[in-house]
């Protein structure tokens, strides 16, 4: 069974989270404990609770309990609520009034431990010190301190003494340097009193804040303690309405006590705060972590630790932006100083997000709206370089570091677009320099393409895990990439016949692919590459297509840029055929043959022999006889041509079923894809 002290702090890490069911449940079973120490604790923190839940009867029963417990500390306090005393609300009031004295040097730095005055020093003692001050300044003797429960950490110099003396004199300064030092000759732990009660507040505090990093955790939590009574406790804020009577100055009021005793939690909070604050900018985050969960277990209400630690990281969040403004101001004023821009802007930013989010945590507003700004500016300098024609590559790593570090889904949703673009054409160029490294050494096509493969696959795999998979710009690159590797295997295999190395590459290429165009079109591949040594005829099906291969020329990547000069590149396919159907395909008959044109001496040279005689005969006359040969001639022609055109459109309609049964092969079908047609050179070239 866990104990009383187990418990307790389980419940108080739940009340930090926002679980009040769950805190409420733990504070019980820490009550039936009946520890001394943690029970009146868990009653009082588990009435505060229920006040905020609304469950003011279960409150009453709490603070009974704690009452009856005759704990030096919560019994007194309990007695009171129940009493119906006007027990202040813990609002998250910023500290205007004690803003002055709300930091770490809350207490070496008050103005009646550096004077050794008491706080109820009068004008006469004030004169006093400061003959001895100017006494011991023209003796060259260092300054002497009265005896203190709480001497300075260093011996102040004159100045800092003069300067304590000043603060002293200013009535509404002076009330709130009384408010953070002893109001009895002899503070102690246990306090029976009003005063003595606020006295062991600002011992265990001072203690602790003298200590600073090193301090013990459970000095921290006594403080808490102590001051979180201070705020319930009407003797405590009775004694300084006195001193403003004993003052009587008129910028002294009632109103300054309420509004000091408004703003003392978040003012008590904000040291350590600040301390957790700078341990986190120093890298020293089980310090920060340290003193963040010091805070939570303070016992003051969650929203007043979140205001403290809100207020303690304003100037980081400060910083964020303006470190953002600086980088998109240089990235419009030079766009070609760019990713430049960016890397100085997440190196500086870094640190800064890491200690809000260790100090706030990564749920917090705070945080969220740094993190996202962030995120925002990085796109917005990244699109401005791209824009210039710059670095595709670092535009990729630095969208991918912030879609990490963005917190909202818009903000990720506004960034995945750039992020995507940037990787496409990352991959874009390192394919293309690989499929003209293929069609360049046909023979190192596998190797080329596992290359390829290796060298995207930390692209590959960071889109695969922040693009959204719907994307159609996403399913497009990732289709890109395997058919690319399908076109650097198409020229390998066509140049080694080598199958087993073919279909290990093919399968790597079946993993990238996304779409189903594009994997249906691999897997075919797959299929033909797969009948091994004896794959199947692609035209008939039927026979083994190794006997009679056939090789396909086709082009692509034309390039017209410099017109009238046109370039394109040439490669070849190897497409599966038998003896049957090569035979087929190579069959002609006799209007391929040279007997298209039998006609001419068959029928010309007899119909011309007889016009010639008739010419030469006086019984014919020459007009009708040249007429004859015409009509003869033409006719012959005639024929002729009409023969010709039979035997082209024949061949035509022979070459289109052929393509057509080539563009059904997969690799063509995948160049077909890249732009590459049938054919070894453009139509009309």
């Amino acid at each position: 069974m866990d104990s009383a002290q187990e418990l307790f702090a389980t419940a108080v890490d739940r009340e930090a989270a926002g679980d009040l069911r769950g805190a409420k449940a733990l504070y019980g079973k820490v009550i039936e404990t009946d520890d001394e120490e943690y029970a009146p604790a868990a009653a009082m923190r588990l009435a505060r609770v229920l006040e905020g839940m609304g469950d003011l009867a279960g409150a009453r029963s709490a603070y009974r309990i704690a009452a009856d417990s005759g704990h030096p500390l919560h019994s007194g306090v309990a007695v009171r609520r129940l009493a119906g005393a006007d027990a202040r609300r813990h609002e998250a009031a910023a500290p205007t009034l004690l803003a002055p004295v709300a930091n770490p040097d809350l207490y070496r730095r008050n103005a009646f431990r550096l004077s050794g005055l008491p706080v109820d020093a009068t004008a006469r003692d004030l004169r006093r010190r400061a003959d001895q001050l100017r006494a011991a300044e023209r003796l060259g003797a260092p300054v002497t301190m009265p005896t203190s429960s709480l001497p300075p950490v260093e011996a102040p110099d004159p100045a800092a003494v003069r300067e304590a003396l000043t603060l002293v004199r200013d009535p509404t300064r002076r009330i709130v340097e009384e408010l953070f030092w002893f109001w009895e000759i002899r503070p102690s732990d246990a306090p029976d009193s009003g005063p003595a009660l606020h006295d062991a507040a600002v011992l265990a505090h001072a203690q602790a804040l003298d200590a600073g990093d090193g301090a013990d955790p459970a000095l921290w939590r006594r403080a808490y303690e102590h001051w979180a009574a201070v705020v319930e406790e009407t003797e405590c804020w009775q004694w300084l309405e006195q001193r403003v009577t004993q003052l009587a100055d008129r910028r002294l009021t009632e109103q300054t006590i309420e509004t000091m005793r408004a703003e003392l939690p978040r003012a008590v909070l904000a040291p350590q705060a600040d301390l957790a604050v700078r341990a986190a900018e120093a890298g020293a985050e089980d310090v920060a972590r340290a003193h963040v969960e010091a805070l939570r277990r303070s016992g003051f209400p969650v929203a007043v630790v979140t205001e403290a630690l809100a207020a303690a990281t304003k100037h980081l969040s400060a910083r964020v932006r303006t470190a953002c403004q600086n980088a998109e101001r240089v990235t419009a004023a030079d766009p070609e100083d760019g990713a430049d821009a960016v890397d100085t802007l997440l190196d500086q930013v870094e640190p800064l997000l890491r200690a809000l989010r260790l100090v706030l945590g990564a749920t917090t507003s705070a945080y969220g709206a740094a993190a996202d700004g962030l995120a925002l500016s990085v796109n917005t300098c990244v699109i401005r370089f791209v824009n210039e024609g710059h670095d595709f590559e670092d535009a990729f790593e630095q969208l991918e570091e912030v879609l990490d570090i963005a917190v909202s889904a818009q903000v990720r949703a506004a960034i995945e677009p750039s992020f995507v673009a940037a990787g496409s054409n990352v991959l874009g160029e390192l394919c293309q320099d690989a499929a003209d490294r293929a069609t360049a050494l046909p023979e190192e096509g596998a190797r080329i393409a596992a290359e390829l493969i290796a060298e995207l696959r930390p692209t590959l795999l960071a889109m695969a895990a922040r693009a959204d998979p719907e994307n159609p710009l996403y399913r497009e690159c990732m289709d890109g990439v395997a058919l690319c590797v399908v076109n650097c295997l198409g020229s390998f295999h066509g140049a080694t016949g080598d199958d087993e190395t073919t279909l290990d590459g093919l399968d790597g290429a079946l993993d990238i692919a996304v779409g189903d165009e594009a994997r249906v079109s691999i897997t075919q591949a797959i299929d033909v590459v797969r009948g091994g040594v004896d794959p199947p005829c692609w035209f008939c099906r039927a026979h083994n297509g190794k006997d009679a291969v056939y090789e396909v020329a086709v082009h692509g990547e034309v390039d017209q840029s410099e017109f009238p000069k046109v370039t394109w590149k040439t490669a070849a396919v190897a497409v599966p055929r038998c003896h049957s159907c090569r035979v087929a395909h190579e069959r002609r008959d006799w209007l391929d043959s040279g007997w298209v044109s039998a006609p001419i001496p068959l029928l010309g040279v007899p119909l011309i022999a007889i016009g010639m005689v008739a010419l030469f005969n006086a019984d014919f006359e020459v007009p009708a006889v040249l007429f004859y040969l015409l009509v003869a001639i033409f006719l012959l022609f005639s024929v002729y041509g009409s023969l010709v055109n039979a035997r082209q459109r024949r061949a035509t309609a022979r070459q289109a079923r052929l393509n057509a049964a080539l563009s059904g092969f997969p690799p063509i079908q995948q160049l077909d894809g890249l732009g590459w047609r049938l054919g070894a050179r453009p139509p009309g070239l």
